[in-house]
């Protein structure tokens, strides 16, 4: 049996790759069993098999993954579950002193209105008159030229 470990590195593909930042389902045989599992972005996964599964080769070859083999007490390590203490709570202390305070008074609304200084007053632009000139062209004649 081997002991593998396996990281999805498809965030490290080009911007342009169809793979890139992709979850991949990983397939593998253990023992009679055959077990699959998602890998996400950045994941890495540990897994036990006899021999490194075909699924993962080809993910391999395309860079999407990278495959170490670990250690059997690096394996177990990894495997171990983590177990949660126990929250105690804390004790109650019998001398604490308590004072109260009495509240105030609540605070008076005053509606305020809001004044706006004439600067910020937006004006409309004036409007701009276009005149036409009238050109007048002179047309002369051999009459008039005196030809």
């Amino acid at each position: 049996m081997g002991y593998y470990k396996i990281k999805n590195i498809t965030n490290l593909l080009g911007k342009r790759h169809l793979s890139k930042n992709t979850t991949l389902d990983v397939e593998y045989s253990s023992g009679y069993k055959k077990e699959s599992f998602l890998l996400n972005v950045g994941g890495i996964a540990y897994f036990e098999a006899g021999n490194l599964p075909f699924n993962i080769h080809k993910l391999r070859m395309k860079n999407m993954i990278t495959v170490v083999e670990v250690s059997k007490n690096e394996f177990y390590k990894k495997q171990k579950p983590v177990v949660a203490k126990p929250v105690t709570p804390a004790p109650l202390l019998a001398d604490t002193l308590v004072s109260v305070v009495p509240m105030a008074e609540p605070a008076k609304v005053v509606e305020v209105q809001p004044t706006v200084p004439e600067n910020s007053i937006e004006k409309k632009p004036k409007k701009r008159v276009h005149i036409k000139k009238e050109t007048s062209t002179v047309i002369s004649t051999p009459d008039e030229l005196n030809l």
